[in-house]
């Protein structure tokens, strides 16, 4: 399967977690339903790796691959998902999902500086197709009136910070590809290390918290975190042998994939759109088909 088709892949599997993971989230404690979710992830991919890999083979790998997975785990998890959760309190889901649209042109730009990949210019249009329908799903308006009405600094920056650390993450893990060429044991590396990062931190701030969390529904976070390993899986294996800013692209099917089935599961007028719903998803489909059928 070619790097973009595997991208595709991923987008679809992470467009279906987000519909799990908000019905998790919407009857559990945000912190520990996350950590939940991590812990069934590294579960799934420590079992995957177990069956397809020679764990063994770990004993080899250069101690700057182990940290390049080790970095990108934390980087994506552990600050991209805490400055998302910032964001999202300050300027709403809408505003910072829109903000998360840059990702295929900043990963691009950070590609072509760090790692010298070219843009073709038919690369550059339909790069920009997929981010305008990302913003234009993000945007559309809503069924019923919910959110910030004015938009904030702080907020803004930390959208941005979420889309530059998940823009960061696939230069890290390329590098750590490029010197330990194992993908499924690359991710389990960087998640199980940011898994035991968050359970410490999910920890201490229990301390300082009053009573017990509402513990996450078994079946929904077993789902989640099932099909969030199988997506991170091939994403990985994407970003090994696909453009970093084309892989990001087409990734960004999780965005119609979320706003087709949400409405279907959910009774939330939120979950509604109109015009720019369609416009959106009609601009990240075509543009992500401009990749997968330029091979």
């Amino acid at each position: 399967m070619s790097g973009v088709a595997l991208g595709a892949v991923a987008g679809i599997g992470f467009g279906l977690f987000q519909v799990v993971n908000r019905r998790v989230n919407a009857v559990a404690d945000v912190y520990v339903a996350t950590f939940g979710l991590m812990a069934v992830s590294t579960a799934v991919l420590v079992a995957i790796s177990a069956l397809t890999e020679d764990p063994a083979r770990l004993g080899g790998a250069p101690p700057s691959a182990l940290l390049a997975f080790a970095s990108a785990g934390f980087v994506h998890f552990f600050l991209g998902w805490t400055f998302l959760g910032l964001s999202q309190q300050r300027l709403g889901a809408a505003r910072t999902g829109a903000l998360m649209g840059s990702m295929p042109l900043i990963g691009a730009l950070l590609a072509i500086v760090l790692l010298g990949e070219a843009l073709t210019l038919r690369t550059l249009v339909a790069l920009v197709v997929v981010v305008a329908g990302v913003v234009a799903i993000s945007l559309r308006p809503r069924g019923a009136p919910g959110g910030p009405t004015t938009v904030s600094l702080p907020g803004l920056g930390f959208g941005l910070a979420t889309a530059l650390c998940w823009s960061l993450s696939p230069v890290l893990i390329r590098v750590g590809l490029d010197r330990f060429g194992s993908p499924i044991l690359g991710v389990t590396i960087g998640i199980a290390t940011t898994t035991l990062v968050y359970g410490v931190a999910v920890a201490a701030v229990r301390r300082r918290r009053a009573g017990m969390p509402e513990p996450a529904p078994p079946g929904l976070l077993l789902l989640a975190g099932t099909l969030v390993a199988l997506s991170i899986w091939a994403q990985w294996s994407a970003f090994q042998i696909a453009p970093i800013g084309v892989v990001l692209a087409v990734l960004q099917l999780s965005v119609p994939v979320v706003a087709v089935v949400s409405p279907l599961v959910s009774h939330d007028p939120l979950e509604r759109g109109g015009v720019l719903l369609w416009v959106g998803l009609v601009c990240v489909v075509s543009g992500a088909l401009t990749f997968l059928l330029g091979g």
